[in-house]
Formats: structure tokens, sequence, C-alpha cells
């Protein structure tokens, strides 16, 4: 029996930093395919991943931003992509700092992140376990490679 991959795409365009409309479409994205994979255990926490990741990229990338989501049986993997020139940094921020926590809250939710470049599109990825009968891992560099 084969494995089945289930996979999702949001064009985000251009925003600009701090659309709150923007994050909470994400957000309703996200949730609404964790509902519709049947882990909605895990909706806060890919929900919490990807408005992380997406307002990194709105607010540090450059358009257009772009969110894929894909299902394996084991796993879900996001990939967040822009056309900025810099990458995530894992910093430690003080209990002063108002903003610098999103790498470190992604880093604390995923099993595992971390970033690429293809050509000039940058991806932040991340991903986490999912309740499954069969182990097949997704392979998160195969999301986003489409050259914008």
């Amino acid at each position: 029996m084969a494995s089945r991959v289930e996979s999702r795409h949001m064009d985000i365009g251009t925003p600009g930093p701090g659309d709150d409309e923007v994050l909470a479409r994400v957000r309703a994205y996200v949730n609404d395919a964790a509902a519709q994979w049947g882990l909605c255990s895990l909706a806060d926490d890919l929900a919490l991943m990807a408005d992380e990741l997406v307002g990194n990229a709105l607010e540090h990338g450059e358009a257009p931003v772009t969110l894929d989501l894909r299902r394996g049986p084991c796993d879900v993997c996001l990939v967040v992509t822009d056309a900025g020139p810099g990458r995530p940094v894992l910093r430690e921020s003080t209990w002063e700092d108002t903003n610098g926590r999103g790498i470190a809250l992604v880093s604390a939710l995923a099993e595992q992140w971390g970033w690429w470049r293809r050509g000039k599109r940058k991806a932040v990825w991340c991903s986490c376990s999912c309740p499954s009968r069969t182990p097949v891992t997704v392979n998160c560099s195969s999301l986003s490679q489409r050259q914008r």
C-alpha cells in the first residue's frame, strides 16, 4: 500500500509587515488543513509556527511570500518562502525584548527546522510528528522549489 502525502499551497503575496489580517488568514488556513487532515491536536502549534514564519518573511523578507504545507503519514512540514537576502537567526531574547522570539518559538515547538536558498528564493521550514501507522517522512526540501 502506497503512502499518501497531501499538500496545500497559499500565495500570501506582497502585504507589509504587521499585517494582522494576513496573519489571521494564515492561521485559519493552517487550522483548516489540520482539521481536514485529522490533526486537530497539532492545529494550535502548526498555526503558531506558520504565523511566526510568515510574520518573519513579511517583516524581514521580500515579496512574494508563500506558505506550503505537506502532511505525510508520520509528520507535517511547513515551508515559508520569500525573496529576501537574509536568513533566520535563532537568538536569545531577554525579558525586555519586544520581538525576536519567533524562531525560538518555532525551534521549541518543531522537531526540526531549517532553511535553504535556491536561486533568489529563501525557504524556512519546520516539521513535527503526527500520529501514524506507516513510518514515512515528508521531504521538506521538495517543497516550495518553484522559482519566481
